[in-house]
């Protein structure tokens, strides 16, 4: 009898250890999610993501190429050599443009966290050309047939004269066409969205101004 009892009383035992085991796990489960519930929140800010930003996000650009040329009038007195003075010349150059979006205008309040949805919405500036010069020689022909190459490593006055005003006019160019910025706009967005989600949140781009 006494052996029957003591087995009823371990299994007793045993069953109410199991329900604490269970119940210990039950909410030992609960605190672990609202914990990593919590710590998420914590560690998802606006300030996370644009350090996350700067610090991964290489720039994206699209490229183009113009074969770009122009009628320059010199005048007497400019900082053209004088040679070229009183002249109206040609200059024609393959200029190189890079438009992308700059991410360095990525601040913390173009950033909104929404937690409980679980979203982030990125206000991002509009792309632009962010660089955009001759890329190798520049020739220049007079309108009395003088032809004359101003070499990439020559910083001189002339060269200088002639990259800025073939630039000018390849950035009015660009600016013409909208297809160019939005696709550096896409893909610009596309770079973020996998950057951003990362963190485990839904991400929204909007557009800004530069």
């Amino acid at each position: 009898m006494a052996k029957l009892q003591l087995k009823l009383y371990l299994f007793l035992f045993a069953i109410i250890l199991l329900v604490v085991i269970t119940l210990a796990s039950f909410f030992s489960g609960m605190f672990y999610q609202k914990s990593r519930v919590a710590s998420t929140t914590e560690k998802v800010t606006a300030q996370t993501i644009v350090n996350k930003i700067s610090d991964q996000a290489f720039l994206v650009t699209k490229t183009v190429y113009l074969n770009q040329k122009t009628d320059i009038k010199v005048d007497q007195g400019s900082d053209w050599n004088n040679f070229w003075w009183g002249q109206t010349i040609n200059a024609e150059a393959l200029i190189r443009a890079d438009v992308g979006v700059d991410y360095a205008q990525i601040k913390a309040e173009n950033i909104k966290i929404d937690h409980l949805n679980k979203t982030v919405k990125i206000i991002v500036p509009d792309a632009k050309i962010l660089d955009i010069n001759p890329t190798g020689d520049i020739q220049v022909t007079s309108k009395s047939g003088i032809l004359k190459l101003l070499l990439a490593n020559d910083p001189s006055a002339d060269r200088n004269q002639a990259a800025k005003e073939l630039t000018n006019q390849a950035a009015v160019a660009i600016e013409k066409d909208p297809q160019i910025f939005q696709e550096a706009q896409k893909s610009s967005n596309e770079v973020l969205k996998l950057l951003v989600s990362e963190f485990g949140y839904d991400v929204i781009i909007e557009s800004g101004t530069n």
